[in-house]
């Protein structure tokens, strides 16, 4: 490690100074970088700050998978919504660097999103027939 090297206090990256201007941000995660520590100068503070939380996005989609599944009605709606925060979730757990988890609360709401959806296209499409007001001659 370089003298002008320091960690960012999030996601604990080394960030190396390069050119005469000091780096003021973390590239990876975007945290503010103090000044005064130097990488490799943990504090215990900053260690226990940095405790992985469950994704709040991947928890309400899977929560509202389920109740598509439940409520038949609302399933088209809630079953859309539910894949778009799953999708939505694992892409900013990826992008926590370790601070997000629920990867798999994630994946099981994309997953019962997608089969709420195809099961009420199923009932709403193919199962009701006199739903379709079709002409008869």
């Amino acid at each position: 490690m370089t003298p002008q090297a320091r960690q960012c206090e999030r996601c604990h990256r080394t960030i190396e100074q390069r050119g005469p201007t000091p780096v003021r941000f973390c590239p990876v995660c975007g945290q503010a970088l103090s000044e005064s520590q130097p990488a490799g100068a943990e504090t215990s503070a900053a260690r226990s700050d940095t405790r992985s939380r469950t994704s709040v996005q991947a928890v309400l989609g899977l929560i509202l998978a389920v109740v598509s599944l439940v409520i038949q009605p609302c399933a088209f709606p809630l079953g859309l919504v539910s894949v778009l925060l799953g999708l939505t979730a694992q892409k900013s757990i990826e992008r926590s660097a370790g601070l997000l988890v629920g990867r798999g609360y994630a994946l099981g709401a994309v997953v019962l999103g997608l089969i709420s959806l195809i099961v009420w296209l199923i009932i709403n499409v193919f199962v009701r027939p006199g739903h379709h007001e079709y002409a008869s001659f």
